[in-house]
């Protein structure tokens, strides 16, 4: 894989655990007048403000959350390279995880110990 397609592209996606799931989807679509996208089964709740490209919201449960230490994710068109890239340079990480719609992601820990992930679309592990 190419090294310019290890590089990451922009913030995708930024993460707000909440406690009160109801109120916050409520304060970010009637208040803050944010574009809903997606309600996930399990009340997880995707906005947007209209204007592209830019992180897209994402209010969830904090306790539930599997993501619930990330507080923002990275996106680059080859996560399982950037993954690679990571782990040889020394830097804590997961497993990648890998979705039906060909999505995958990854958490990593900075050195000030954050967790922080890296997502992608149209994913596919050439090596």
């Amino acid at each position: 894989m190419n090294e310019a397609k290890r590089q990451l592209s922009h913030i995708g996606v930024v993460f707000r655990h909440v406690g009160d799931l109801d109120g916050m989807r409520d304060f970010y679509e009637n208040v803050l007048n944010m574009e809903k996208l997606w309600v996930a089964p399990n009340g997880a709740t995707g906005f947007r403000t209209g204007k592209e490209p830019g992180p897209t919201i994402i209010v969830d449960r904090k306790q539930t959350s599997p993501d619930r230490l990330v507080a923002f994710n990275f996106e680059t068109a080859d996560v399982f390279g950037f993954h690679r890239k990571l782990r040889a340079q020394g830097v804590k990480t997961d497993e990648v995880r890998t979705f039906e719609d060909r999505s995958a992601l990854f958490h990593f820990t900075d050195p000030d110990g954050y967790t922080l992930m890296i997502w992608g679309c149209n994913q596919r592990d050439t090596n």
